[in-house]
Formats: structure tokens, sequence, C-alpha cells
């Protein structure tokens, strides 16, 4: 249902999650062009990939970069300053580049419940998929009159209220 709201496909099979086995090293290592240092993971296991040091500016081919941003900024709904890439968008990669299907909605979801916790600190950076949403919970009229001016540019929910869209 979510993603007909969102008109994305749905496959049979997709994938709904980063399956917790899959391992980022390979697809990592054949989209960048920069040296690899190696990392060692908590059970001290060699990695070339670590998120605290991945930097989607290391992705040689343009258009792999760009659907790495489009994944960051409109799957994930984040405004990364840093130019960091994650696990999560490195899979939804491979899945393209495999010719994988996903369920898309399923990746939006889990997002926006791991971003709706009280004790996350991020804020969801992209209008697009809340705006969505909120058009089919009835408040589109509400949407056509805000002004646009977010508090330090985030939508979070204190931005949200400030607007006057949710009350709490």
């Amino acid at each position: 249902m979510f993603n007909d709201l969102l008109r994305l496909p749905v496959v049979d099979g997709a994938y709904r999650d980063v399956p917790s086995l899959w391992r980022p090293d390979p697809i990592w290592l054949s989209i960048t062009c920069s040296k690899h240092k190696e990392y060692t993971d908590r059970w001290g296991r060699p990695r070339v990939f670590d998120p605290r040091q991945a930097k989607a500016t290391n992705i040689c081919n343009i258009n792999l970069r760009y659907l790495q941003r489009l994944t960051a900024n409109i799957v994930f709904g984040r405004n990364d300053n840093q130019n960091g890439c994650r696990k999560a968008e490195l899979f939804i990669i491979w899945c393209a580049l495999s010719g994988t299907p996903i369920d898309t909605g399923a990746f939006i979801i889990r997002h926006l419940a791991e971003a709706a916790k009280p004790s996350n600190k991020n804020v969801l950076s992209v209008g697009g998929t809340v705006t969505v949403i909120a058009i089919a919970l009835g408040y589109g009229s509400r949407l056509s009159s805000l002004e646009p001016h977010f508090l330090d540019g985030h939508l979070d929910l204190d931005t949200l209220h400030h607007m006057h869209i949710i009350d709490t």
C-alpha cells in the first residue's frame, strides 16, 4: 500500500532491507577509484569499506555517484554535507547493477521509523516523501498555504509543529 501511495513498483521477492550477511567491500572496490586503506571491523576482520571514511566522491562513475546521491537524499531523506556513503546506499547500487529488485517503499518506511524514534538525532532533510504522505493523510490544503520557512533548513518534528502541520 505504501508503494502504491508513492507510485513505486512492487516485485515479489524483492529485498526489503539489506541482508545481514551482505558485505559492501566488493561493490565498494569495484566502483571507487581511490587507494584503498584496510580497516578492521569490531570482530577484527579486515574491511575496505568503512562508512565513517567512505565518501561518495570516491565513486568513479558519475552516474553511480548520482545514484548514490539520489538514494541518500530521496530514499533516506538525508542531507549529508559530509558527502558520506552508507552501506544501504551501496546495497541499492549493487542491486541496480546486478538487476536485483528491491522494495524501495520498505527502505523508506524503515528509515522513517528510525528517524521517528525520540532518541534519534537525525532529521528528514528532503520533504518530497513527507509531502506525499501528508497529502494522502488529508493535509493537502494545509500544505498549500504554508510559507517555506524551515528552521535551520531541516524538516523535523519541531519544524512541523512550528509550521502548524502537526499538533503535539
